[in-house]
């Protein structure tokens, strides 16, 4: 591997800083980035929601408090929001800086259990693509992985340099888990914890859990006395929430979606992954550490066997994916260029894909720059890789891979509204009707949009009095037709507009009662307009007494 190019360490480390926010922030502040239902919908509605009233315990959504949730993101989203205002950047900055810190704490993890150099696996975390996606929403999961990872770090130097600092540290990661996302945050803990324990000399010491454990259960039991005070019917509403996860026996569904999920949380280093599970790459001094490793993964699995699995979910796992990944590119070099071409080629198949049909559908002077710099890019990390020069090889990736979704994926359009419907809606009251789509409504006006429900006529009413506004699918207008003349009322279309909206954290082609004819004719003409769902825009009011 050549030599790192030689700068003053103050320089080179603000190098590396600015070169992760670039990788990891570029188009957070794009309406039409990386988004999706449940960020867009509940993340955001929530934090401006709460804002709006002031709502710090509990949070509000939709004129109930939010109890199914934990409230920590949000108030790092409200605190965002009283700094710089509400804007899609601000409800994302916590994410940013959670990502940050998660690469950071897992390349001082790395350094602590290997004795190696913290720039590789810090450049590694910055290279998967669900960390490239999560960092770029405002979402659940990042914040948990961070919690996890603080945690354990806080553990093993409290293990090696004994200080109340460390344990205290320990103890505030881990109860600040739990109030980003409840008692799953613990599990990848426990279990990390329990492997290391079982396998290594490096095991954390039984005082320091139960230290560690009682100050954390303090800080948690916080939550559910204040809720009992706030919402006392929060454990019903806890226990329909976990309904709606579909708990039931493991089923070969649940395991491919967890073998899946756990395969996309590694990419694009699923090779180097399978890699580490063999002796020979393995220094002997270090079989131990990769063991623990491989054994926390397979304890934190368990429970995912019993519901369906996103690969979010296991953000947290990229810690000991990251670790076993670069230490088999740290230490087996035989087998190193394999290891980097795999990466390489993992890498251009969803980078290459995406760039080419943004450049197809949007063919811009910039998307084509754009979609040629990363092509760019991508040959020269296979030249890198084929000379075994790891550094040079990530960063490359990481560059790619930050060109198509920060610069390229935005152009596609998906959430654009129409200047004319945000220039109605900022002007009068509105609302959505039967759905949440467009979603993207309240961040752009920066403020909440709410939701009426299909047959809920006294909502409808109100709005009515109002003289309101209503955004609705196409699909949806008779549904508004039929309840608005029950409810007495008067709805006329004021625009038709067309749009791509995402429900997942990407765009979702096509929409219901659409042929495959109809959409294989549209790919075929390079015309998609026909496949963009479409929406109206409505005015309701009262029907005149007579």
């Amino acid at each position: 591997m050549s030599n790192p190019i030689h700068l003053p360490p103050v320089l080179r480390l603000a190098l590396v800083v600015v070169f992760a926010i670039w990788a990891l922030g570029t188009g957070i502040n794009s309406a039409t980035g990386i988004t999706g239902l449940d960020e867009y919908w509940h993340s955001m509605r929530t934090a401006i929601q709460s804002f709006e009233l002031g709502a710090w315990w509990p949070p509000v959504l939709d004129g109930e408090l939010r109890v199914e949730k934990p409230p920590l993101l949000y108030w790092l989203m409200m605190l965002s929001f009283s700094a710089f205002g509400i804007e899609f950047w601000t409800a994302r900055l916590p994410s940013l800086l959670l990502g940050l810190g998660f690469a950071f704490l897992v390349a001082t993890l790395y350094s602590d259990l290997f004795r190696r150099s913290r720039l590789l696996p810090f450049l590694i975390v910055l290279s998967l693509l669900t960390i490239a996606v999560e960092s770029r929403r405002a979402m659940l999961d990042l914040p948990v992985a961070f919690c996890t990872v603080a945690a354990l770090t806080a553990l093993f130097r409290q293990q090696r340099s004994p200080s109340s600092y460390w344990w205290v540290a320990a103890a505030l990661a881990t109860a600040a888990g739990f109030y980003f996302k409840g008692p799953v945050a613990l599990w990848f803990i426990v279990t990390a914890v329990m492997a290391f324990r079982v396998v290594t000399r490096q095991s954390v010491k039984p005082a320091l859990v139960w230290s560690t454990s009682i100050l954390a259960l303090v800080l948690i039991s916080l939550w559910p006395l204040l809720l009992s005070l706030s919402s006392p019917d929060w454990l019903d509403r806890l226990a329909d929430d976990s309904a709606d996860r579909e708990f039931g026996w493991p089923s070969l569904k649940n395991l491919q979606a967890l073998i899946g999920g756990l395969a996309v949380a590694s990419l694009p280093w699923l090779v180097v992954l399978l890699r580490a599970g063999t002796r020979t790459t393995i220094e002997a001094k270090d079989r131990e550490t990769t063991r623990a490793l491989w054994l926390w993964i397979t304890l934190a699995l368990i429970p995912f066997l019993f519901f369906r699995t996103f690969e979010r979910y296991l953000l947290p796992l990229a810690i000991p994916i990251v670790l076993l990944t670069s230490h088999v590119l740290d230490s087996h070099a035989p087998s190193r260029r394999l290891h980097l071409m795999s990466s390489v080629v993992i890498t251009a198949l969803p980078v290459v894909s995406l760039s080419v049909f943004v450049c197809w559908l949007a063919p811009t002077t910039f998307v084509v720059v754009a979609t040629i710099v990363s092509v760019a890019m991508l040959s020269v990390a296979s030249i890198c890789a084929w000379r075994r020069e790891n550094i040079a090889t990530v960063v490359l990736l990481i560059s790619a891979t930050t060109v198509t979704l920060g610069y390229l994926y935005p152009r596609l359009g998906v959430n654009s509204l129409p200047a004319e419907v945000i220039s109605d809606f900022a002007t009068g009251t509105g609302a959505h009707y039967a759905s949440p789509y467009p979603g993207t409504l309240s961040m752009v006006l920066g403020r909440s949009v709410p939701i009426i429900e299909r047959d809920d006529r006294r909502a409808l009413q109100d709005h009515a009095l109002k003289h309101g506004l209503l955004v609705l699918r196409r699909d949806d207008w008779r549904a508004l037709q039929t309840t608005a003349q029950s409810a007495n009322c008067l709805v006329k279309i004021e625009r038709r507009f067309a749009m791509w909206y995402s429900r997942g954290a990407f765009l979702s082609l096509g929409k219901p009662g659409l042929s495959k004819e109809t959409s294989w004719d549209a790919i075929k003409n390079r015309d998609l307009n026909i496949l963009q769902p479409e929406f109206v825009t409505a005015r309701i009011s009262m029907r005149p007494i007579p």
